[in-house]
């Protein structure tokens, strides 16, 4: 199966299949790219004109880019509850608001 996906790979016991000849536009390889900080501050900035990066390449940084994904979904997650939490306090905290607005514009308009 690798051989069908690239001319030279290594297997990690995860089952990740590295590309050991890709190269990003640096000139960097998969093993440059060996902790997530590498991964996450140059794997686009460094990507091939192609568009394909480390993220794509890589198995550290696949990983990497797994984890900030499920991370992002996380905490979008909590910003929705959130939001909804003040949107269901904003909509109790108004309640009777609009009969004080209605008879301002009336008094107002009025002149009572």
């Amino acid at each position: 199966n690798c051989k069908k996906s690239c001319d030279n790979c290594s297997s990690n016991n995860d089952g990740c299949k590295e590309n050991t000849v890709w190269e990003d536009k640096k000139g960097n390889k998969c093993s440059w790219y060996s902790t997530k900080k590498k991964c996450n501050t140059y794997a686009e900035k460094y990507a091939r004109s192609n568009g394909k990066s480390a993220f794509d390449k890589c198995c550290k940084c696949k990983k990497s880019a797994l984890k900030m994904l499920h991370n992002l979904q996380e905490e979008a997650t909590v910003a929705v509850a959130k939001v909804e939490v003040k949107r269901e306090e904003a909509l109790k905290a108004n309640v009777g608001s609009c009969s004080d607005s209605t008879s301002f514009t009336w008094n107002y308009t009025h002149g009572t």
